[in-house]
């Protein structure tokens, strides 16, 4: 019933937010062709925490994570401040270092590692920040991908925490699905990275927890650092706006919105029912090579059909 409560609540309060929400206007980057209101993400960030101070209240919700993930807050703020009013990149990174660094710190584990492995560490939080924001592109895709990675993590670890993220996701993707009446905008994007790269940290206590992780996130990590790689080798200003991830070249195909994201839960759907029978097994390493071979021979297939060098 608590579910179904944060689903209305959240509906509501995006419906609410549509009205006084700033507006995203359309560039040569976009996917959207008309002005729409953005910044929505703000409402499932509130409620969330929300939510999270009291399950700490009532002792729900481990100390350790549940101080880790309030770094969250002023991630969600600055974005939401970048929504509104452009904030310079060396700012928003800044920020994203310290909140990776809290999260590090409170959940105990930066004693536990060696100088290079906690500088990897911190440098995927932040990569996993900036790659949700970049891959929020298309109508209902950030959302959906970030319902099925924390519904399929529940799966497996449990957590209450995750459930309340999936009924308030629920009840914004009713209004950002295709074609989309809100975004979420940095404020919420930003805040789901940053929230799965806690749930990673907390959750793994192996090198299969890790795999599962990056397995269930793997369309979108392989999408944007494959891009990115491809595009510093080709020269480009890595900062400069494009349209060269998979999912966008996917809709310049002719594919809608809905279609490329309902084919991208289809991918990750067939993923979980393997990683449900072999997350346990030695073979998961080998699952994980072959899953990553098949997106490669997925991005050449999007390739033939629409020119990387093109966009």
């Amino acid at each position: 019933m608590i579910y179904f409560m944060l689903f209305l609540l959240s509906y509501f309060g995006v419906w609410w937010m549509r009205t006084y929400a700033p507006h995203d206007l359309p560039n040569h980057r976009s996917s959207h062709k008309m002005p729409t209101p953005t910044g929505g993400g703000a409402v499932f960030v509130v409620l969330f925490y929300i939510s999270i101070v009291i399950l700490h209240y009532r002792l729900e919700i481990d100390s350790e994570l549940f101080y880790a993930l309030l770094g969250g807050i002023p991630l969600a703020f600055v974005g939401f401040l970048d929504d509104i009013k452009h904030i310079k990149p060396i700012y928003r990174l800044l920020i994203q270092f310290s909140v990776v660094v809290w999260a590090m710190l409170a959940l105990g584990l930066w004693e536990h590692f060696a100088w290079w492995q906690t500088i990897l560490m911190m440098l995927s939080g932040v990569w996993l920040i900036n790659l949700y924001n970049f891959l929020d592109g298309i109508d209902g895709y950030a959302t959906s991908e970030a319902i099925f990675v924390v519904g399929a993590a529940t799966l497996f670890f449990h957590d209450t925490t995750l459930l309340i993220l999936i009924a308030l996701l629920s009840g914004f993707l009713l209004h950002n699905w295709h074609k989309a009446k809100i975004f979420m905008g940095d404020a919420g994007s930003t805040f789901l990275g940053f929230l799965v790269f806690c749930m990673a940290l907390y959750h793994s206590h192996s090198l299969n927890d890790l795999l599962l992780w990056l397995m269930l996130l793997g369309l979108f990590i392989f999408d944007a650092t494959v891009t990115l790689i491809r595009r510093a080798l080709a020269g480009e200003r890595l900062m400069s706006a494009h349209r060269k991830h998979l999912f966008q070249r996917a809709v310049q195909m002719g594919f809608s919105h809905d279609k490329v994201v309902m084919i991208a839960m289809g991918i990750n759907l067939a993923v979980l029912l393997g990683l449900i029978y072999l997350y346990e097994s030695r073979w998961l390493y080998l699952y994980f090579i072959c899953y990553m071979i098949l997106l490669f021979i997925l991005m050449r297939t999007i390739d033939k059909a629409v020119s990387f060098e093109d966009y």
